[in-house]
């Protein structure tokens, strides 16, 4: 939306409201996701470049189902860098999480270029909760090392047949 005299953008400074430069010198850009509203006050001179990062951060993400050791269903998502990613972050969640949680920090590692493929662990998230689509011995903690270290071992597999021979990186949280 253009900025007119009624309905400016504004920013807070010392506890005043300053218009940002005149009506046809900005832009304001509105996104809504995970309802959330970003709000990015856009001047034209920089607007491309901003407009880049934005979109970069807002980075959409695969959601997948994907059958793993054991045939266990697991939920995954993966994010795609907007150009060639120069590598692939297969993330590991820690004990009592989901993969939901790092969502804010995905979007950000890739719009530098890296590519993320993450899991929600056996007996952990979707993966153990989802009421349609979680496996039919899945349950909330039930676990074990074995099982898990199987699960990372398929992650990478997965991570390396899906974006080819650019570095693999493990990326774990928490479990210990």
């Amino acid at each position: 939306m253009k900025g007119s005299a009624r309905s400016k953008c504004m920013t807070r400074h010392a506890s005043k409201e300053l218009p940002l430069a005149g009506p046809q010198s900005y832009n304001c850009l509105v996104s809504s996701q995970s309802g959330v509203t970003y709000v990015l006050i856009i001047v034209r001179k920089v607007e491309s470049i901003l407009t880049r990062i934005f979109l970069q951060i807002m980075t959409a993400f695969l959601e997948s189902w994907l059958v793993g050791p054991q045939h266990t269903q697991f939920y995954t998502r993966t994010y795609r860098p907007a150009s060639t990613a120069k590598a692939v972050v297969v993330f590991v969640h820690g004990f009592i999480e989901h993969i939901a949680r790092y969502e804010h920090v995905f979007p950000t590692w890739s719009a530098c270029g890296i590519a993320i493929f993450a899991y929600d662990q056996r007996g952990f998230g979707r993966t153990a909760l989802d009421t349609e689509k979680k496996s039919k011995g899945s349950s909330y903690a039930k676990t074990s090392w074995k099982e898990q270290f199987q699960d990372i071992e398929w992650a990478i597999n997965h991570a390396k047949s899906e974006f080819g021979s650019i570095p693999v990186f493990l990326y774990g949280h928490s479990m210990v």
